[in-house]
């Protein structure tokens, strides 16, 4: 059974069996909450728990401000989930806006700037709809290797966002949807650092891409989340992603910590 699966059918079991934690390394299921037993990865900072889940009888959204800001890989890398991100970027949305108060939405694209393909900013501070529609006309082609400018484009979407200033108001987020490999950061700077700097910010991170050595540094530094994108991705699959998604940043709101 594939791990997608597997996390369904977790999520399928009645309320107090519902019980572990989830590694932000290899995103599988855990018993304890300092190490994983799957792939060994210490746990520096606390984890997602699915112990306590938002109900779905509970309506009453939080005083609070989200910044959720999004950048998309746009070349042809990513034609095989054209379909599968606009879908997966909505139902993120959709469900976050039913229990935080305000949504203030940034979303970019990004493509090879080896073949000046540039970082654009579709919407910002935006609304979930605009956002979503805009999501939905962005076209995916070009590119001229296989490797593409994703960390440049994570930096970038840092410096541009719109964020709010008073961090006890709000909780910010980077989201970025992914294929293959990212380049090495025009600044110089590591993934690794470019994570931390995104840590020490306080803003959460979640990358929906494939598992390759810079992208996996950079979560290692920010104590991000990784999502595996699926190369022939179905609504169950993504559902089962975005509402992990939406769930823990709607879990961090409510603690006001960075990962619950």
């Amino acid at each position: 059974m594939g791990l997608i699966n597997k996390f369904a059918t977790f999520l399928m079991k009645p309320k107090e069996q519902q019980t572990g934690y989830i590694c932000p390394g290899c995103f599988r299921i855990n018993s304890n909450d300092d190490v994983c037993s799957y792939c060994n990865r210490e746990f520096n900072a606390p984890v997602l728990s699915l112990r306590s889940r938002v109900k779905p009888t509970e309506r009453r959204k939080l005083q609070a401000v989200l910044d959720l800001s999004t950048t998309v890989d746009r070349t042809g890398s990513s034609a095989s989930f054209a379909k599968g991100i606009p879908m997966a970027y909505e139902l993120v949305l959709r469900d976050v806006v039913l229990h935080v108060k305000v949504v203030n939405c940034t979303l970019a694209s990004h493509g090879d700037l080896d073949y000046d393909e540039k970082f654009i900013v579709h919407c910002s501070k935006s609304d979930s709809e605009t956002a979503i529609g805009e999501m939905r006309s962005i076209t995916y082609q070009g590119g001229g290797d296989p490797e593409e400018h994703h960390l440049d484009a994570i930096e970038s979407l840092l410096m541009v966002t719109p964020w709010h200033a008073n961090p006890l108001e709000a909780r910010s987020v980077i989201l970025c949807f992914a294929s293959s490999e990212s380049k090495p950061l025009r600044s110089g700077k590591s993934p690794k650092e470019l994570g931390i700097e995104i840590r020490n910010r306080g803003i959460l991170l979640y990358l929906v891409c494939e598992r390759t050595t810079r992208m996996m540094e950079l979560i290692k530094g920010a104590d991000g989340f990784f999502f595996q994108i699926s190369n022939s991705p179905s609504p169950e699959e993504l559902r089962v992603i975005s509402n992990a998604l939406g769930k823990s940043i709607v879990a961090s709101i409510q603690t006001g910590g960075t990962i619950v």
